[in-house]
Parts: structure tokens; sequence; C-alpha cells
């Protein structure tokens, strides 16, 4: 992705170097024709749109490291299980006790001898340890885990996702006040709905739209097809 990457640098360089020489030739010139402001706009959307095809692609990234790390910690925990199956076996049989038999009579077992100073230490360890886990877990905040991270990437990627390039452009002139911000804000919140119909709810109680216009019904079916 490296070589994808390089050539949105590119197109943006060359879009914002343009946009700069026709500014400088205008302030030189002294003169301002209306055609200026129109050719200006494309190339603000164009870089618009460069910027929001790289935010992607980071996004993308981001998803296949995780996404690979996740893979190795899952093969580095089973490689490890074997070895402390095995070390748990061999505790469990040198912990095993034996009948001792007396050399001069009949058998019998001897009790366990236990000394006194071991048991004190193992129950103060024992109770040390309980405090400190109590301790942690009133302390200790609450970390998302990388799975956790994972998944709310790839929610928000896909729901942004079920929207094509054109019908972003044209629902975030027309429905979001040409802010591309404002539109990414409310992808997050329709996003943590478990259903479309629960998005729809939101939209029509907290937007100020007009639910019959072509461009609104679009939308909702395009929100739709994401939570299919």
């Amino acid at each position: 992705m490296s070589e994808l990457r390089n050539d949105y640098f590119n197109r943006l360089l060359h879009e914002i170097r343009s946009l700069e020489q026709r500014l400088l030739s205008l302030r030189n010139s002294g003169a301002l024709p209306f055609s200026f402001f129109s050719e200006s706009f494309n190339k603000t959307q164009e870089i618009s749109r460069l910027l929001h095809e790289l935010e992607l692609l980071q996004i993308e990234e981001m998803k296949q490291q995780m996404e690979q790390l996740v893979q190795f910690l899952s093969e580095v925990k089973q490689e490890n299980s074997p070895v402390q199956e095995s070390v748990t076996s061999e505790k469990q049989v040198l912990a095993e006790d034996e009948p001792v038999r007396d050399d001069f009579g009949e058998g019998f077992t001897l009790p366990e001898y236990r000394n006194p100073r071991a048991v004190t230490t193992e129950l103060s360890s024992e109770k040390i340890q309980a405090a400190s886990q109590q301790t942690e877990k009133d302390i200790k905040p609450f970390v998302p885990s990388l799975n956790d991270k994972i998944a709310s990437v790839i929610a928000v990627t896909d729901l942004r996702r079920s929207i094509s390039l054109n019908d972003r452009f044209l629902f975030q002139r027309e429905l979001f006040h040409n802010n591309r911000e404002e539109m990414n804000q409310m992808m997050i919140r329709l996003n943590a709905f478990e259903d479309f119909d629960q998005a729809e709810s939101y939209l029509r109680e907290h937007c100020s739209w007009d639910f019959e216009t072509p461009v609104v019904a679009d939308f909702l079916k395009v929100i739709k097809k994401g939570f299919a």
C-alpha cells in the first residue's frame, strides 16, 4: 500500500501547487475573473476527495496491522499451552503421597509433615495476593482489548464504505452543510445502533430534513443497505 499512498501524496501536491500558481498569477495581474472561483472550488473538492481516500487507506492499513498482531498473539498462546500443561502434570505427579512401611512390622502411613513456618508464609502470601487483586480491581480503569479496537475500526469502516464516492459528496453537500466532519460524526452515531429502524428513528428525531425529498430517501436506502 506504500505505492498507493505515494500516489495520493503526488496527486495532492500537484493539485495544491496548481492552485497556488493560479493564485500567484492572479495576484500579480490584478484581475480576478469569475471563472477562478469555479476552478478553485473544483480543485478544493478534488483535494478533499484525495484526503478522504488517503484517510480510508490509513484505516485499512491499521486494521491489517491489528489483525496480524492478534494472529501472532494467538499463535504464541497456542505454542505455550503444551508447555504449561506438561509442567502442571509433573507437579501433580510429584505432589502425590505414598504410604511408608516399617521395616520391622506392619505397614502404616505417616501423617503428612507440614512446617508451621511454611504454612504461615503460604497463608500470608495468599492474603497479600488477594489484597493486591482487590486493590487492582478497585483502581485499575477499564482498558479496551485489541479485539474491541479492531471491531470498532471495522464497524465504522463498513458503514462508511457502503456509500459510494459520488453519493458521499452529494450527501455531504445537501444534508451536512458540506461539512465532512459533521457527516463522519453522524455516521459514527448511526453505526452504534443495532438495526436500521433505530438509526432511522434517530435521524427523524434529530435532523430537520424533509424526509420526502429524493436525496434523503437515497441516504436512508444506503444506510439500510449498510445494516443488512
